[in-house]
């Protein structure tokens, strides 16, 4: 009997056994796959997300600073107190703590997103 024949004969007896490894394998390629392609997905729309919030949190601050601009020249002429100018301060500053809040998460949703594409 020759090697090749050897090769042949024990192929044919551990084929059952090796299509049904095969099969496994190939399912869980797939199942993998769809794992990836799921995870990826879920990354870039958690990346828009935060880029939308962040988008939001500039034009808050753009609004705030705005507002507390006006109110200040409003003090200036008497028309305003400066307690409606420390209230549109605070608020400027809360949209500024929002607007980092907002860088932050984008860069970990950015972090993220890269991770499982697999480019640390």
């Amino acid at each position: 009997m020759s090697i090749p024949a050897l090769g042949k004969e024990r192929r044919s007896t551990s084929s059952p056994k090796a299509r049904r490894c095969v099969s496994e394998a190939k399912e869980n390629v797939h199942h993998a796959e769809s794992q990836v392609r799921i995870d990826i997905e879920k990354g870039v729309r958690k990346l828009n997300r935060t880029q939308d919030e962040l988008d939001a949190a500039r034009r808050a601050v753009k609004a705030g600073t705005e507002m507390a601009r006006i109110v200040g020249e409003q003090v200036h002429t008497s028309t305003a107190n400066t307690s409606a100018l420390r209230d549109a301060e605070a608020k400027a500053a809360e949209a500024e703590a929002q607007l980092f809040d907002a860088e932050k998460d984008r860069v970990i949703a950015q972090a993220e997103l890269e991770r499982t594409l697999g480019r640390e």
